[in-house]
């Protein structure tokens, strides 16, 4: 307690929080068993400290300490970023668990980067959906870090008509990596990414509504109308009467609800000629419009041409108010 005996007036949790980040960069090991010891923090400096001179004995504090989420994450990313050749032999020693598939993957996006070819070899031969998914994508970002969208186009192609994921399949790709990845593809080329989501759309014709999220080509859309409104209106308006329009205009017209701008949801709505019209969606938009506005609801509803058994359904809507 030398510390203290040097400046008596910090307390005992003071001192032991002085000691322990004193001893970050000569001592990380010790430093970590003060702090976790004390409950003085997370332990993240010292981690990171040990992983930098000693990975090995990283890992084998970690796997002593099992349940140490952030240290694991933590340790992993600084190998990713100062050691990564590292990587894949530390993964092979780790057992089963939790830091082994956090080591593997981040292995694996390194492969991705140094030998892309054997990287693609290991995701096409993967068992396991999720981990095809995952080494898909760190194989198509780098493509795209790499700015050869052609090739990441062509891979994001082949994850959805040879992987494991089912295009049409809600639980195989909402709330995933994949539809992250979707984002990305969009922001770097969104006409290509559109004309590849078309495609592979075609092969999920008939598991769910041509409106539903879970289409591919849906998801793309809304990735796209949500980051560029005024690009995608574009490009939508290019099109030509059809399914693809069709659902590209049922898309635009959830953005414009969501902005309020009811005539204009409603107008896209009524684009659709080649596909049954969107009626749940008019429905929606009818709703939130008489709720805002009813009198310029009810002139426009008088005034369209839809066909009568949709307008009957609308105009129930008027019926509601309170």
């Amino acid at each position: 307690m030398k510390l203290l005996g040097e400046n008596p007036d910090l307390n005992h949790y003071e001192a032991f929080s002085a000691m322990a980040f004193a001893l970050v960069d000569d001592q990380p090991e010790r430093s970590l068993e003060l702090q976790l010891q004390r409950d003085l923090s997370d332990g993240g400096a010292a981690m990171a400290s040990l992983a930098r001179q000693d990975p090995r004995a990283a890992l084998a504090w970690l796997l002593d300490h099992p349940g140490k989420d952030s240290l694991s994450e933590g340790f992993v990313k600084t190998l990713r970023e100062e050691n990564p050749d590292a990587l894949a032999e530390l993964a092979a020693a780790t057992p089963a668990g939790k830091l082994k598939r956090l080591l593997e993957s981040a292995a694996f996006q390194q492969l991705a980067k140094t030998d892309p070819d054997k990287a693609l070899e290991l995701a096409r031969g993967s068992e396991a959906p999720r981990i095809a998914d995952e080494r898909f994508a760190a194989i198509a970002i780098g493509m795209l870090d790499a700015k050869d969208t052609h090739a990441a186009l062509g891979i994001l192609e082949e994850i959805y008509t040879k992987n494991a994921v089912t295009a049409g399949t809600v639980q195989a790709i909402r709330g995933t990596v994949m539809q992250r990845l979707v984002g990305d593809f969009v922001k770097a080329d969104p006409v290509g990414t559109m004309q590849v989501m078309a495609r592979v759309d075609a092969d999920s014709a008939g598991e769910a509504s041509p409106y539903s999220i879970s289409r591919p080509f849906n998801q793309a859309a809304f990735a796209w109308v949500r980051s560029d409104l005024p690009g995608f209106t574009a490009w939508v308006e290019q099109q030509p009467e059809g399914a693809i329009r069709s659902r590209a205009a049922s898309v635009m017209s959830n953005e414009l609800l969501k902005q309020r701008r009811y005539a204009e949801s409603m107008d896209w709505l009524g684009q659709s000629s080649s596909l049954p019209p969107d009626v749940d969606k008019m429905d929606q938009v009818m709703g939130a419009w008489v709720k805002a506005d009813a009198p310029t609801a009810r002139t426009w509803l008088d005034n369209s041409k839809l066909p009568e058994d949709i307008a009957k359904r609308l105009a129930r809507r008027f019926q509601q108010q309170p």
